[in-house]
């Protein structure tokens, strides 16, 4: 398959997101309580996760996550609790769509 630079650059980005955002799901999911939402971040967790390994196959690189972005997140919803954090994540998500 023949994939243009510009292209490659935007697949890396997306893998590089995919990434970040499975190892936010995982540590929210140490921040919620009931056994119910540590499921559901775990899934996400995992969701994501699998998309990144997706895009992995594709480009063949191996990418670091946004640490940066992880401990915003992380921190953010400690502080503001979990509605809050969650809401900005999944716009986060919308926009790098």
């Amino acid at each position: 398959m023949n994939i243009s630079n510009e292209t490659l650059e935007l697949i890396i980005k997306a893998q590089k997101n995919e990434l970040t955002e499975s190892i936010i799901y995982s540590k929210l999911s140490q921040l919620v309580k009931t056994e119910n939402e540590k499921n559901i971040f775990s899934e996400l967790s995992l969701s994501e996760l699998w998309h990144h390994n997706f895009w992995k196959n594709y480009t063949k690189v191996k990418v670091k996550p946004n640490y940066l972005k992880i401990y915003f997140y992380y921190y953010l919803t400690k502080i503001f609790w979990l509605s809050f954090g969650v809401k900005l994540l999944e716009k986060w998500e919308w926009t790098s769509q």
